[in-house]
C-alpha cells in the first residue's frame, strides 16, 4: 500500500496501524520463515550442521529475523563454537537491544572466555524487570569472586617463596646445638610444624583457587573439543534450571531443563499482503469467511471473498469517513460513519439505512453474541451501547 500525502488520510491509516499493532507479532519474509522452520526440524533431528545452514539462509533472506539469530547462536554455543555464538547473539542485540536474554548469554560467553570486563558490560544491559536479572546478578557475583581470587592468587606465590628459606634455616639448627641446645632444637622442632602448617594452608588456598577456576574450564572444554550432544549433558544438569522461565525450550543445553538436545521453538509468522486500498480503516468477516474493508479515503466498503475476488459493496453518499465496521449473524454490515456522526446499516441487498445518529465522532464498533452493539464515541470520550433487534 503506497503512503498517502494527504495528512488526514495518513492520520487515519496510522491510527489503524496503532490499533492493530498490539495484537500482531513480528512478521518475516515467507521464504525466510520456511528456512527457519526447516532449521528447527533439522535441529530436533540432531542434524546441527544442516540446521545452522538453514538458520543462516533465513538470516540472509531477512536480516531482521531475530529468532533465527537466537537459535543460530544457541546451536553454535551448544557445539562449542563460542566465537560464532557471540557473533550471532550480538547481531540479535543490534536488531533488538532490549532482548535481555541475549544480553545475558553474551555476558556468560565472555565470562567463560575470561573477558570479565566485557561480560560486565552486557550484564548492565539486563534490566531489573527482566526474567534473567537474577541470573545476571549471580554471574556478576561470580565475576567479582573470580577477580578477587585472581588478585589473591598472587600473594601466596610471593610468601611461599620465602618460607622454604625459613624452613631450611630451621633444619640447620639441630646439627650445631649442644644437649642444652637440643632442647631448643626441640622447641624449634615444635615450631617447624607450625611453619609447615602455614605453608600447607597457603598451598590449600592456592589449590582452592585453582579448583575454583577449573570448573569453568571444565564446563567450557567439553563444548570446545567435543561438539556432540553427549559431551555436554553434564553441563545441562547443572546450569539449565534458571533459563526455563522465559524461553520454554531453546537450542542450547544450558537453557533447557528437561531435554539435552536443542529444540528451538520460537514461533515465526508468515506474512501476506493485500494491497490497493485507500486509507483502509475497519475490517470484519462475515459468517462465510468473506473479508470486508472500510476505505476512509474514498468512502467505500469493499468485499474480498476467499478466492481473492473483490466486490464494491457501497461507495459515496451516505458513507462519509467510514472507520469501524461489524457484521451480524445475518450478514448485515454496521458502519461507524465518522464525519457524519452516525451509524449506518447495510443489508444483504446493499440497501443503506441510518441506524442511529447524533453520535459524536463514532470510531470503533464491537458486536457481542447477544447482539449488543458497542460504539466508541471519540468526540465525547465515551462508549455507547445499543441493543440490536
Amino acid at each position: 500500500m503506497s503512503l498517502l500525502k494527504k495528512s488526514e488520510k495518513y492520520f487515519w491509516a496510522t491510527c489503524l496501524i496503532l490499533l492493530l499493532s498490539g495484537n500482531i507479532a513480528q512478521a518475516y519474509d515467507p521464504s525466510a520463515v520456511a528456512n527457519y522452520n526447516k532449521g528447527i526440524d533439522q535441529s530436533k533431528a540432531g542434524n546441527y550442521t544442516a540446521a545452522i545452514q538453514s538458520f543462516n539462509k533465513a538470516i540472509a533472506i531477512d536480516p531482521s529475523f531475530t529468532d533465527a539469530y537466537y537459535n543460530l547462536g544457541s546451536l553454535y554455543e551448544y557445539i562449542g563454537k563460542k566465537d560464532d555464538a557471540l557473533t550471532a547473539f550480538q547481531y540479535l542485540l543490534k536488531n533488538n537491544p532490549k532482548d535481555s536474554e541475549a544480553a545475558y548469554k553474551v555476558a556468560r560467553l565472555y565470562y567463560q572466555k575470561g573477558d570479565y570486563n566485557r561480560a560486565l558490560t552486557y550484564i548492565n544491559m539486563v534490566p531489573t524487570t527482566s526474567a534473567h536479572y537474577s541470573q545476571a546478578q549471580s554471574l556478576y557475583r561470580q565475576i567479582n569472586q573470580k577477580k578477587q581470587q585472581l588478585a589473591a592468587a598472587k600473594t601466596p606465590v610471593a610468601s611461599t617463596s620465602t618460607k622454604p628459606a625459613t624452613t631450611a634455616a630451621t633444619t640447620q639448627k639441630p646439627t650445631t646445638t649442644t644437649s642444652t641446645a637440643a632442647k631448643a632444637a626441640t622447641t624449634q622442632t615444635t615450631t617447624k610444624p607450625a611453619t609447615t602448617s602455614t605453608a600447607t594452608t597457603a598451598l590449600k588456598t592456592t589449590a582452592s583457587t585453582t579448583t575454583a577456576v577449573k570448573p569453568a574450564t571444565a564446563a567450557t572444554a567439553p563444548k570446545t573439543t567435543t561438539p556432540s550432544a553427549a559431551a555436554v549433558k553434564p553441563t545441562t544438569a547443572t546450569t539449565s534450571t534458571s533459563a526455563t522461565s522465559t524461553r520454554t525450550v531453546a537450542t542450547t543445553p544450558p537453557a533447557v531443563k528437561t531435554a539435552p538436545t536443542p529444540t528451538p521453538v520460537r514461533p515465526a509468522l508468515s506474512k501476506s499482503i493485500i494491497r490497493n486500498f485507500l486509507a483502509p480503516t475497519g475490517i470484519a468477516k462475515d459468517v462465510s469467511g468473506n473479508l470486508y474493508v472500510a476505505n476512509f479515503g474514498d468512502n467505500s466498503i469493499v468485499k474480498i471473498d476467499q478466492a481473492g475476488q473483490r466486490t464494491l459493496i457501497a461507495q459515496g453518499h451516505p458513507l462519509n469517513g467510514p472507520i469501524g465496521i461489524v457484521i451480524d449473524g445475518a450478514n448485515n454490515i454496521y458502519v461507524a460513519n465518522y464525519n457524519s456522526n452516525n451509524i449506518l446499516k447495510i443489508n444483504t441487498a446493499g440497501q443503506i439505512s441510518e441506524l442511529v445518529n447524533n453520535i459524536n465522532k463514532p470510531y470503533y464498533l464491537y458486536l457481542d453474541k447477544t447482539n449488543m452493539l458497542f460504539i466508541s464515541e471519540q468526540g465525547s470520550n465515551s462508549i455507547i451501547t445499543i441493543k440490536l433487534n
